[in-house]
């Protein structure tokens, strides 16, 4: 082709743009912050209040069973589950003792086995 040829074809077409090179900008590398562990403050600033102790109940023991104690699984009937249960919630709002279940079942079962000649 010559070069009239190229111009006439090119006449209406807009030239294309070279690409412009891209400056390359160095910047300092970006500090990473380490992240604090959850909790790493406290929650709470000051102490909490002290819990009023009311002389109604006797001290919760802990749930470690001790060597005089060992754990029993049973199963038992929904009726009486759930009035152990609220028998149980009961004694304790009222104060009086026995009020833990495991109490409770102690107490019942230790007077089966008396009754029924089991214990001395």
């Amino acid at each position: 082709m010559t070069r009239k040829q190229k111009t006439f074809l090119n006449e209406g077409a807009t030239p294309t743009p070279k690409p412009k090179k891209r400056k390359t900008v160095k910047t300092a590398p970006v500090q990473q912050q380490k992240e604090q562990p959850p909790m790493a403050t406290p929650a709470l600033k000051e102490n909490p209040p002290p819990i009023p102790q009311t002389n109604l109940m006797p001290p919760v023991k802990a749930a470690i069973a001790t060597p005089e104690e060992t754990a029993l699984h049973v199963r038992l009937d929904t009726v009486v589950s759930s009035t152990l249960l609220r028998a149980s919630l009961e004694r304790r709002l009222q104060g009086v003792a026995p009020h833990t279940q495991r109490d409770i079942v102690t107490e019942a079962l230790t007077f089966w086995l008396r009754t029924n000649g089991y214990l001395k």
